[in-house]
């Protein structure tokens, strides 16, 4: 593993025996004549919501990397004439979907796309100026795969926090080794943080198709399983946005809460299910599989309280799976105490277990807005 700061580390992983060689200095493209200048497709989703997107466009548009080195492309499910008058004028690519999956939409993005490299951006966050000049020379250095750190916004515009690791993992063994630190601190998470090159995820096109929620995790294990490095620096490019109409978090009662919860729960292990298939074979399927259990917990935790049913079969080797490495950041030990309550209560009858959801009901009501 090689620690970094920036962008030092890939410079070392390219150089070093463990690094992927190139025959040629011809970087692959779906551009005709273009070499080692990978030009970027940004893909804006939108689902339902209007509120956010043309200010995360304007984000993406507010580069630092000159304009005729990427395209923006939005793909919404709604048709709004003021919204979409404004996409006009800006001169992005407006696309109609009728997909409710966010993978799909991606699919659909893929095939109007010009680009041999994609970021993604959902409408409701945003970039920073420097974001995709600082992912373009990552990928030019060699990374298949680049993770930026992020700043978290609240619904009334106030900073709340900030995340980002520094890592660059070239070969199998070093990325078998330190991955799953990154996975413990939820590395892959947010999709606006991510740029990848386009190959691996074209020959995951059929998954990419099916995953409706986690496609932040199939992006960085569609990179793994296709070699290359990949990279994650810590500086500040993305803005995520917390926000009281997030589908999880808007809920008029703690019921409709539940059976948000619940519903969440359930399509986010349906593309674990999906994602353990995937990796089926390669050095890094029992961690697909370790998320694919803690999905599970969730999906039955909250699914025995909504309705009495128990989504999926966990025994107890998941449980002490679970238990003895746990999926989450142990050096944080709130987070660790948390993760530890949860499993306990997972145990619980479903009216004790009902007593946890008001309490976390009740948190996220009182700090999201």
């Amino acid at each position: 593993m090689l620690g970094i700061s920036s962008l030092e580390g890939l410079e070392q992983a390219r150089t070093s025996r463990m690094a992927p060689q190139r025959k040629s200095k011809m970087r692959w493209s779906y551009r005709i004549g273009v070499a080692r200048a990978p030009f970027i497709s940004v893909i804006v989703t939108a689902h339902n919501r209007r509120a956010y997107l043309l200010g995360a466009v304007r984000s993406a548009l507010d580069q630092t990397l000159p304009r005729d080195l990427y395209e923006v492309i939005v793909v919404k499910n709604f048709r709004e004439g003021a919204i979409d008058r404004e996409l006009d004028r800006m001169g992005v690519v407006n696309l109609q979907s009728e997909s409710a999956g966010l993978g799909a939409k991606v699919a659909e993005a893929l095939d109007v796309a010009s680009g041999d490299a994609i970021s993604l951006l959902e409408d409701d966050d945003l970039f920073l100026p420097r974001k995709l000049e600082t992912a373009r020379r990552a990928l030019l250095s060699g990374a298949s795969y680049f993770h930026n750190g992020m700043l978290v916004m609240n619904g009334r515009g106030e900073y709340v926090g900030r995340s980002g690791d520094g890592s660059a993992l070239a070969g199998d063994a070093a990325k078998y080794r330190h991955l799953e630190h990154l996975i413990r601190r939820g590395a892959w998470h947010n999709n606006s943080s991510v740029s990848v090159l386009r190959r691996p995820i074209e020959e995951e096109r059929t998954v990419l198709a099916s995953v409706e929620l986690t496609l932040d995790l199939f992006l960085m294990l569609a990179s793994l399983k296709r070699g290359g490095t990949l990279v994650w620096d810590p500086t500040p490019l993305t803005i995520f946005r917390i926000h009281g109409d997030q589908s999880m978090v808007k809920s008029a009662s703690f019921e409709a809460w539940l059976r948000n919860r619940s519903a969440y729960s359930d399509r986010h292990a349906r593309d674990l299910a999906i994602l353990v298939h995937m990796m089926e074979g390669t050095p890094y399927e029992l961690l697909a599989r370790r998320l694919f259990d803690r999905a599970k917990l969730a999906a039955n935790y909250f699914g025995e309280i909504v309705d009495g049913r128990r989504r999926y079969a966990l025994g107890p080797s998941g449980y002490a799976s679970l238990a003895l490495r746990p999926t989450v950041n142990r050096r944080d030990p709130m987070l660790l105490l948390y993760y530890y309550l949860f499993l306990l209560n997972s145990l619980m009858p479903p009216k004790v277990r009902r007593l946890g959801g008001r309490y976390q009901f009740a948190f996220e009501t009182r700090h999201v807005g």
